[in-house]
């Protein structure tokens, strides 16, 4: 007897569909609900492209990308078209860590190093701060201030597997690291989610090199221009999956599933009927809840752990405008992180600057 085969799609929204038509509600002990507005603010920069250290509205970025938060709370920006990387202390002092603007990739001491584009960042478990440019990685060590090229080389993109002196890459977006230390980059370009690991092998963790849209086990999986990810304190890989609009996510089990999101446009609501339009960066708190970066929406939205997509800053209008809540505006949002009490950071990379997006309080 010949079974008919279910396309994983439509199999992944209609479970999702059943699971909330029941009931979504957050019953997962300690979670509290966040409720009020956020009140945005600008951290550091004005709107305007340029290259200024100083603090708050006298700091100048160009094209910002990225962004991740020390265990002492700086945050760590990629700078992309000024080529640096950048630091804002707890102080909100905007300064230059690496780079001198000229786009080289050079390793060696903080002072001499340099980079080209640098588009992603993250920290690892030893303090390490990862930066993957277009087609390369790169570690920065903070204790001895020295950057070095762990794979790939921005002259030569392509599609390899291997060693760390074999890989290539080909439009790197999105950076994370594992429990045990492993690091995971988002391969725009090739579609895929690649993998190194702490022995220096380099493998394609999900995805073919394809564009599509397949759920089930990694080597079948597809991805349409894959952009953010971000792995939460239990080990699930979460990624903006950019031209399909869609939130994905890789279980323990390694298996590629549909977390939120349905077809291009705007709607809040249960994760399968959900609309992002080209979402370009996640990142989670420490109670699970799920924030996207909803780039041509002009939105951040939150995935709760109940099953629920809702927006909580931004109007949908493209524009610069520190507000509350849904009387906020954007422009393109690339980056996101959240800090130990759950305030979110921004690079509003349009807008040239970082923004904070600040919890309630009571929550």
């Amino acid at each position: 007897m010949r079974v008919k085969k279910r396309h994983p799609f439509i199999s992944s929204l209609l479970v999702t569909w059943l699971i909330c038509l029941f009931g979504c509600e957050d019953n997962t002990t300690g979670i509290i609900p966040i409720e009020g507005e956020y009140d945005v603010v600008t951290v550091a920069g004005n709107g305007q492209p340029g290259f200024s250290d100083g603090s708050g509205s006298d700091a100048q970025f160009h094209n910002p990308t990225d962004i991740a938060i020390d265990e002492a709370g700086n945050l760590y920006v990629s700078d992309r078209d000024n080529h640096r990387i950048r630091k804002i202390n707890a102080n909100g002092n905007v300064i230059t860590l690496i780079g001198n603007g000229e786009p080289i990739q050079t390793d060696g001491v903080w002072s001499e190093a340099k980079f080209e584009n640098p588009q992603s960042v993250t920290f690892d478990l030893d303090g390490n701060l990862w930066v993957a440019e277009k087609a390369s990685v790169r570690k920065v060590n903070i204790p001895e201030q020295i950057v070095t090229t762990i794979a790939g080389n921005n002259d030569q993109p392509g599609y390899m597997n291997g060693s760390l002196q074999e890989a290539a890459f080909n439009d790197i977006r999105g950076v994370a690291v594992d429990r045990f230390n492993h690091i995971y980059l988002s391969d725009h370009l090739n579609h895929a989610v690649r993998k190194i690991t702490t022995d220096g092998q380099v493998s394609t963790f999900a995805g073919n090199g394809t564009p599509g849209i397949v759920n089930g086990l990694p080597q079948d999986s597809k991805f349409n221009h894959p952009l953010g990810i971000f792995i939460t304190t239990d080990g699930i890989l979460i990624l903006a999956d950019e031209e399909n609009n869609l939130i994905r996510k890789i279980n323990n089990g390694g298996v590629v599933e549909i977390l939120a999101g349905s077809i291009y446009g705007y709607q809040d609501g249960v994760t399968a009927n959900a609309r992002f339009r080209l979402p370009a960066a996640v990142a989670a708190d420490q109670d699970g809840n799920i924030y996207v970066a909803d780039a041509k929406n002009f939105r951040i939205r939150i995935i709760r752990k109940s099953g629920l997509v809702e927006t909580i800053a931004g109007n949908g209008v493209l524009g610069f405008k520190d507000a509350m809540g849904k009387e906020a505006m954007f422009g393109k949002i690339t980056g996101i992180a959240v800090d130990t009490t759950g305030n979110i950071y921004l690079v509003d990379q349009s807008n040239h600057c970082i923004r904070k997006l600040i919890r309630p309080s009571g929550n």
